[in-house]
Formats: structure tokens, C-alpha cells, sequence
């Protein structure tokens, strides 16, 4: 074993046993360094903390307790402050997105990002959609465009928006509650950052590729495709304005 293996296993070792988190969506988190220290290491100050708040209460780590510890110490300032020890809450955020996003989706990439494997399940994001969309919605609306961390939060929250929006039932798409949260991932359709705007086409697409909803009917429509079109149109609109 060469000197560069021996070291991944090191920080493999001494992840798991500071975080003390056996759920296997987060092993990406602790199976490897990242290019991005900084981030990574606000990364799993929160998955010990949040990890430590779920063997307190008696947990057994499941996608369930993670999606709902990490969705409820948004509400807390006091709590973000106990759980990572950081001095500034905000510096949290991009880490809290991030592990938000690996918990709600366990992404892998098949056919261009169409398909997505989810750990939590929909029954679940259903009953929470009015609190975790008014979290994510909060916190995409609070990045600065200066803040060095905008891109690295918007990514992740952005799919969180669009897998929460994707376990919506199709009755909830007359709510003009949902419509509006999902003019959020719409905005950034054209956004400037090619990787942002990625994530959001991403979104959009994971949302609309369940039209049938269950059906055999392959010309049943997603209930959002109208409004996805109408958006495309005026941005279209307005750029030849430019031409």
C-alpha cells in the first residue's frame, strides 16, 4: 500500500470516527478529501452535530431523522450555533445545503440526470413541503451574488427545491402555493454560472419527467409543463429585445 492510500484511509478513519455517521448517503462526505477543505470542514462539523443530535434522542440514523434534524435547525440560531460549534451561522450554510441535498437525493447519473434515486420518501416531503420550502426558498432568496459561497449553496439548493417539488401529487399543482415555489427554480434556468444553471435544469427536468405520475398514458402532461413553457417563452422574449 503506497503512501497516498494509506492516507485516504487515514482521513476515512478519522471522519468516521469524529462524525460517528454510519448512514451511507453520507460517504462521500467522509470517504474522501475535497478539493475544498474550507467546505468540507463545515461540512462535517454539521454531520457531527447533527449525528450527535440524532444518537441523543435515541435514533437509528435514518434518512427520516437526518431530513428532519437538518430541515428544523434552520429555524434555530442557537441550535446551528450548539450543533457546530462555529462562531458565524452563516459560514454553515453551503454545509447545511449540502448535506440536505445528500440526504434527499442519493444521486447518481443516468441518462443525463433524468433519473434520480431518492432516500427519503415522498409521503414524507409531502407532509413537510410548507416548512422545507419555506427554508430553502429563505435561503436561496438570502445569497449574495458577492458572497464567495453563492454558486456552492444555490447547486445543492436548488435539487432539494426540485425533489421536493417532485413528490408533489399532481392535484397539489393547482395550489398556487407550488406553482410559486417553483418559479424560484425557474429563475435560474438562464442563470450566468453555467453550474448553477446545470442544477436547475436538473430540477426542472427531474419534476417534469414524472407527467404520467404513475399512469401508462405516455401523453399525460405534468401539470407544470404549461407554466415551464410560458417562462421560456417570455425569457425569450426578452432577450431578442437585446438582439
Amino acid at each position: 500500500m503506497d503512501g497516498c492510500d494509506r492516507s485516504s484511509l487515514s482521513f476515512v478513519s478519522w471522519a468516521s470516527n469524529i462524525t460517528k455517521c454510519s448512514n451511507p448517503a453520507f460517504e462521500k462526505v467522509i470517504s474522501r478529501v475535497w478539493s475544498n477543505p474550507e467546505l468540507q470542514k463545515d461540512v462535517l462539523a454539521v454531520l457531527t452535530g447533527v449525528t450527535k443530535s440524532i444518537h441523543d434522542k435515541g435514533g437509528t440514523e435514518s434518512a427520516a431523522e437526518y431530513y428532519a434534524t437538518l430541515v428544523s435547525i434552520h429555524y434555530s440560531t442557537s441550535n446551528l450555533m450548539k450543533l457546530t460549534a462555529l462562531n458565524t451561522p452563516s459560514c454553515t450554510k453551503p454545509a447545511e445545503a449540502y448535506l440536505l441535498k445528500l440526504i434527499m437525493c442519493q444521486a447518481y447519473v443516468h441518462l443525463c440526470y433524468i433519473y434520480i434515486r431518492f432516500s427519503v420518501p415522498d409521503s414524507l416531503l409531502r407532509a413537510t413541503f410548507a416548512e422545507a420550502a419555506k427554508i430553502l426558498v429563505h435561503l436561496l432568496t438570502s445569497c449574495s451574488a458577492t458572497d464567495a459561497t453563492h454558486t456552492s449553496l444555490l447547486k445543492p439548493l436548488l435539487i432539494c427545491l426540485g425533489r421536493l417539488l417532485r413528490a408533489q401529487v399532481r392535484e397539489s399543482w393547482s395550489l398556487e402555493s407550488v406553482r410559486h415555489i417553483y418559479r424560484y427554480i425557474l429563475r435560474f434556468i438562464d442563470y450566468e454560472k453555467p453550474t448553477v444553471r446545470k442544477s436547475s435544469h436538473i430540477a426542472v427536468c427531474n419534476i417534469l419527467h414524472i407527467a404520467s405520475s404513475g399512469g401508462t398514458d405516455e401523453n399525460v402532461f405534468h401539470p407544470a409543463c404549461h407554466q415551464t413553457v410560458q417562462h421560456i417563452c417570455v425569457s425569450i422574449r426578452q432577450e431578442m429585445r437585446y438582439v
